[in-house]
């Protein structure tokens, strides 16, 4: 008589399917996965592309929580293979609406989610304070960056229809 497999965990299964890894991630509480978990699915090249953009998405979701700085996100992300400088820029025009709320005075960095080759979604931070490109950059791609850019807070968090 074969014996039943255990039921595996869409978030670690490189062979699940989107819609179960969707309601696996609506599912996590605060107290799920922890961020290295998450951002360790992304630089897994085993996983699918979607499949890893989605875990960023999941982990920032958990990660902004009205006391996030970029410096916090930095040290979580540590220089990761998957973020390259091309993909983290200063929102400068709007054309459009974004999904995040924002005010005068504040930045729009949007990451831009390409694993494969390809871009797969985009996550939009408003951020305190006037930042340039290279700043975000700084901070998100290679963990560096002055005190005044790394304690500055996160506000907001949304992402594009691909990854909502």
């Amino acid at each position: 008589m074969p014996t039943a497999q255990p039921a595996r965990d869409p978030i670690t299964d490189p062979a699940a399917s989107i819609d179960d890894l969707r309601a696996a991630i609506a599912a996590v509480s605060g107290v799920g996965p922890t961020g290295a978990l998450w951002l360790g699915v992304a630089a897994d090249d085993r996983f699918p592309p979607v499949h890893r953009a989605l875990c960023v998405a999941a982990f920032l979701r958990l990660a902004v929580d009205g006391d996030a700085t970029l410096g916090r996100l930095g040290d979580a992300f540590d220089r990761p293979g998957w973020l390259g400088e091309q993909d983290v820029e200063a929102v400068t025009v709007v054309a459009g609406k974004l999904p995040v709320h924002w005010a005068p005075g504040e930045t729009i960095a949007v990451v831009h989610l390409r694993f494969g080759g390809a871009q797969v979604g985009a996550a939009y931070l408003a951020v305190d304070g006037a930042l340039e490109t290279p700043e975000l950059r700084a901070v998100l791609c290679r963990n560096e960056g002055g005190d005044e850019t790394r304690t500055t807070s996160v506000l907001d968090i949304g992402f594009d229809a691909a990854l909502a």
